[in-house]
């Protein structure tokens, strides 16, 4: 059912979730058989329906005992986290934890927090910032110790897919983050503030049993006073554990007081520098921690695939305004796909859209006013992504927008209400149109088979599913269920026998025109899919320098260009009702 929607929509490829925990959730080393065949059935079918896929070790704030998923809990335990504390204490806030309803946004806040601040630094900076924390009978360091298990865990779902030739490739892994990496003083407090916020010696203080009293911020950051937490004094460590920042000589009681003192506010921050994250020390932890990963994960799938593609995923900082930075590889970068995610921060953070205007991502942020303008501000962000990509490597790599989409949970739930879904039509079209203008292509987040409209896509109140049962009214209807499809279901260029120059499509007239450049040395036709959906009662197709095959029902035409044509001519495509 959900291949032959997905197909029909033209979705002819898709980022197949697998989280580390599922694959090694029963302790280091111990792999879920079942659950890796049942993946490898889910990737066979796909490849039945024509469904290319690539796999995606999806995570957010690092696992479900953090505020959101990925990791298996033993990471927590293993490094002395008493994961039934973690809520109670102040090192996170769960969704388990705080109940219904769950505040909006409330989960990135997370990426501030000690379990999952905690956690990204031992797992990228380990080796650098908790040099004596060892674990495993070979007491390798901690950043070894849990590297080493993820890269085997997908090294195991790398060898069970190895047959199957629909799999293109890997992700490195969803939105990572620096943790504390580059912190310049730990009693500041971060810019991402939702919720309680707190700086990170405060977080270590809560996780140590010790009551807080802290800043409290609404959406859109806007300051509400003070709470107080983790009132019962409850520890984030085990019992006879203490804190691993302790360890590593962060902080410590004082002899004479009994005090907590704060001996190195400055741990984090890389030597040599000056400055915070947003002055520059992002791109050392890219150039550090994350470059070296990036390849180790590379060598490890392709020692069971060696043909495929490695997604890279940047660093998801929050507190670095140029946080999709480059990678700088000195070897070679041969089969890497900039991958990063991209989503209007207004649009997300208030499900709320304004066609008129938006913020820039630029720093400092400005307004921008105009539905013509908003959809060339995010044009642009999505091109200086791709341009990003240009420096990666001796040549360059291609890139795909890894995550897009829109929550269809706008203006506090309206369109389930009374069934006017315009505006998320708005927003996605804006959306698709940036993408077109800046000649990318992308994976739409998400499609989730059981979301509701009570509870979106049954994780932290987020609701991005372009798919809901709730919106089906006709189970026969390939269509039916959808959401803003009109927006989503368009014509674009699946392969290009040259360089695309333009692509847009006017959702309202159902007018799509394409330039690209022709290469003559490339034999093969420019395919276009062309979707019923948009054009139910047939098409013309103007394309006055070639010639034109029509594939109904693949939903796809060939065009090839006319005798005569040489390298560099320009040709267009117009299709309209």
């Amino acid at each position: 059912e959900h291949l032959t929607r997905l197909r029909a929509w033209g979705l002819t490829t898709f980022r197949l979730i697998v989280t580390w925990e599922a694959v090694e959730h029963k302790g280091p080393g111990l792999y879920d058989f079942e659950y890796l065949e049942y993946i490898k059935q889910v990737v066979k079918k796909a490849g039945d329906y024509g469904i290319s896929v690539w796999i995606d070790p999806h995570q957010d704030v690092w696992s479900r005992w953090s505020g959101g998923d990925g990791a298996p809990s033993w990471t927590l335990d293993l490094v002395g986290f008493n994961t039934s504390r973690i809520y109670e204490s102040g090192a996170a806030i769960t969704h388990q934890g705080y109940g219904d309803p769950y505040p909006r946004m409330m989960w990135p806040s997370n990426h501030q927090r000690l379990a999952t601040g905690t956690m990204f630094t031992l797992f990228f900076a380990g080796r650098k910032y908790a040099p004596n924390m060892t674990l495993g009978k070979d007491n390798a360091n901690v950043q070894d110790f849990l590297q080493g298990h993820y890269f085997a865990a997908f090294r195991k779902v790398a060898e069970i897919l190895k047959d199957q030739d629909n799999v293109i490739g890997f992700d490195t892994l969803n939105e990572p983050n620096a943790g504390m990496a580059g912190w310049k003083d730990l009693t500041v407090k971060g810019l991402f503030r939702q919720g309680w916020t707190h700086s990170w010696w405060q977080a270590m203080l809560m996780g140590e049993g010790m009551t807080q009293e802290t800043e409290h911020y609404r959406l859109p950051f806007i300051y509400t006073g003070t709470r107080t937490l983790n009132k019962k004094g409850q520890r984030a460590w085990k019992d006879g554990v203490p804190c691993i920042w302790r360890r590593a000589g962060v902080w410590d009681f004082d002899n004479a007081s009994g005090e907590p003192v704060l001996l190195k506010p400055d741990h984090f921050l890389p030597e040599g520098s000056t400055g915070g994250v947003m002055e520059g020390n992002g791109q050392h932890f890219v150039d550090r921690f994350m470059v070296p990963f990036y390849l180790s994960f590379a060598e490890n799938v392709r020692s069971q695939m060696p043909g495929a593609l490695i997604f890279l995923d940047p660093n998801c900082d929050f507190e670095d305004h140029n946080n999709m930075r480059c990678p700088k590889f000195e070897g070679e970068t041969e089969g890497f796909v900039w991958a990063p995610h991209w989503y209007d921060f207004v649009l997300l953070i208030a499900k709320e859209f304004r066609s008129w205007g938006t913020i820039s991502k630029r720093f400092p942020p400005h307004p921008v006013f105009g539905a013509t303008n908003v959809v060339g501000e995010w044009a642009k962000q999505l091109s200086e992504l791709r341009g990003c990509a240009g420096g990666i490597g001796k040549k360059g790599v291609a890139t795909i927008i890894g995550e897009i989409g829109i929550p269809f949970d706008l203006n506090e739930k309206a369109a389930f209400r009374g069934g006017d879904w315009s505006i998320q039509v708005a927003a996605m079209d804006s959306t698709m149109k940036a993408l077109d203008r800046a000649l990318l292509s992308a994976t739409l987040w998400n499609y989730t088979p059981d979301n509701t409209n009570q509870k979106g896509d049954l994780w932290n109140d987020e609701d991005l599913s372009i798919f809901s049962r709730d919106q089906q009214k006709d189970a026969g209807c390939v269509y039916s269920g959808g959401r803003a499809l009109s927006a989503i279901i368009r014509p674009l260029l699946f392969r290009t026998a040259g360089t695309p120059l333009s692509m847009e499509f006017d959702a309202r007239e159902r007018v799509w025109k394409c330039e690209f450049e022709v290469d003559v040395s490339v034999t093969a036709p420019t395919l276009v899919f062309v979707p019923e959906y948009q054009y139910p009662a047939g098409f013309t197709v103007w394309a006055p320098l070639g010639t034109v095959k029509r594939f109904g029902e693949r939903q796809t035409i060939e065009y090839t260009p006319g005798h005569g044509a040489i390298t560099g001519d320009k040709h267009t495509i117009t299709l309209f009702s």
